[in-house]
């Protein structure tokens, strides 16, 4: 068996145990790192979800508030009244001129309709009118029906637009309905100012007609917008869409995707926003955020390291160095029983823990042997006096030294019976 002192086995299992909390704390940061990770990617897509819906319903309102002022516009009200098109062709031309000096609506387009939902102006497209809406523009009839204001994404040659819808009512009377068209370009410049990308898609089973080109298509979908990031439009044509819808999001070398579905009048799914940021950028907000479980884990090691030197240091100077001192007391001690020294040095005890109380203990078991010694040397000191006198011929005389040794005791009434004896057959004689 080898040698091994106790100091050396306490650090044996202190080292072990250190090392059992560091595989702890590593396995904990591990989980807490990945924790981290899965909390910022929800909270991105959360916001970006949150986002998009916030500015597509902003702009809505704007159409839709624009829509209601328009329908108001007496001339607009004529022209449908006296079915005058140049009326309303003037008064838009001037209401667009308006916009473009104080508003950021440039190129506005307004869709007037009849009361038979038939199209009454396209102001991008003076020419083109009178064809019957009621087969595909949901929104048109809704507005008709209910005589309100409503706002909503509907299909359209060019993809998905859009649309602010307003009745044109005059004295109770439904005249038809005005539509304010918006594109979604101000929506997707916005996202850009920030580093992130916006893609408007159009599920191709609503394409009509041929405007949308292979050039605008991406897998499933169709570009509903003139303004693209061509470097993230070249990314997202390798994404799987099923998982992106499956898990809310996915990411790859470069971008972080999530989406949010587009869906029409009646609740149908006719497209998805496909918000993107740069993957660096949400990488940073990880390492910001891990920088926290970074720092536990170091601040862990660091005490793990100071406990484990500190334990050391305390089991070599004050358990091994109590045990050492125990140690030479006890060789003392054995010396002094047996014979080797004449004398017993007490070992001075200034505390109250256990090797203190071991050494107390053992000055009070040397006092004890000490006197015991001396009670043996008085009893054997009388025994050889005595056996000197008895040789002598001097009967007369006992041991009347105690001690709490058996042997020796024993031994000086067997001695003390036999001068008895001796004396009482010496007066016979």
């Amino acid at each position: 068996m080898k040698n091994q002192t106790l100091a050396g086995a306490i650090g044996i299992r202190l080292t072990i145990v250190a090392i059992v909390f560091l595989v702890i704390a590593l396995v904990v940061s591990f989980v807490l790192i990945n924790n981290i990770k899965n909390d910022v990617y929800d909270n991105t897509k959360r916001n970006f979800q949150q986002l998009i819906i916030e500015k597509v319903a902003a702009k809505q309102v704007a159409g839709m508030g624009n829509a209601v002022s328009l329908s108001q516009n007496s001339d607009i009200i004529n022209a449908l009244k006296t079915n005058n098109r140049e009326l309303a062709i003037n008064a838009l031309k001037g209401i667009s001129d308006a916009m473009k000096e104080g508003t950021p609506f440039k190129n506005i387009k307004v869709h007037l309709h009849d009361k038979n939902v038939h199209s009454f102006l396209r102001n991008w497209k003076p020419n083109k009118f009178g064809d019957d809406l009621t087969s595909f523009r949901a929104t048109i009839n809704k507005v008709k029906a209910t005589k309100k204001t409503l706002s909503a994404v509907e299909i359209g040659r060019a993809g998905l637009v859009l649309r602010g819808l307003a009745p044109v009512i005059d004295n109770g009377e439904y005249l038809g309905s005005l539509e304010f068209i918006m594109g979604y370009n101000s929506i997707v410049k916005n996202f850009a100012k920030y580093g992130q990308s916006l893609l408007v898609l159009m599920d191709e089973r609503f394409k009509r007609g041929n405007a949308l080109t292979n050039e605008q298509k991406i897998q499933n979908y169709y570009i509903s917008q003139k303004v693209i990031d061509e470097n993230f439009k070249s990314a997202v044509r390798s994404i799987d869409f099923s998982e992106l819808k499956a898990n809310g999001f996915i990411k790859d070398s470069e971008y972080f995707y999530t989406y949010v579905p587009i869906k029409d009048l009646n609740g149908q799914e006719i497209g998805i926003y496909l918000v993107g940021d740069k993957i660096d950028h949400i990488n940073a907000i990880i390492s910001q955020s891990s920088s926290i479980v970074y720092i536990f884990i170091a601040i862990i090691v660091l005490m793990v390291i100071a406990l484990v030197i500190t334990s050391s240091f305390v089991v070599k100077n004050i358990v091994a160095g109590g045990i050492n001192k125990l140690n030479k007391q006890f060789q003392i001690f054995l010396d002094f029983a047996q014979f080797k020294t004449n004398r017993y040095i007490p070992a001075p005890v200034y505390k109250n823990d256990e090797i203190s109380q071991m050494l107390q203990t053992l000055n009070e078991t040397a006092e004890s042997v000490a006197k015991s010694l001396q009670d043996d040397m008085k009893v054997l000191g009388e025994i050889t006096i005595t056996t000197d006198k008895v040789e002598q011929g001097i009967y007369k005389c006992k041991i009347h030294a105690r001690t709490k040794n058996p042997m020796i005791q024993t031994l000086a009434n067997s001695i003390n019976k036999m001068i008895s004896a001796i004396q009482r057959d010496m007066a016979d004689l």
